[in-house]
């Protein structure tokens, strides 16, 4: 009977709401990648090659390193790499 108690906690529908709102939001993202990642650039370019394209025209000293998987990427400051 103690354990009732901890599911009248108004925090938990706080809790969850947060949970709803986020699964929403990656669902949305997770929709859209897969809709316009199957569009073409004008140019036939990857997003890669359009990511070296950019650091070389502005000559900034980031390396561009493939990762496998979708929505990957991040950016490490420390050793300047885009992964």
């Amino acid at each position: 009977m103690p354990y009732l108690f901890m599911f009248m906690d108004p925090t938990w529908i706080l809790v969850i709401i947060g949970i709803i709102i986020t699964g929403a939001a990656s669902l949305n993202i997770r929709h859209t990648y897969n809709k316009y990642s199957k569009i073409l650039s004008r140019r036939g370019l990857t997003g890669a090659e359009t990511a070296n394209q950019i650091l070389q025209a502005e000559r900034l000293p980031v390396t561009i390193r493939p990762v496998p998987g979708n929505l990957t990427d991040n950016y490490d400051p420390r050793n300047k790499t885009l992964n």
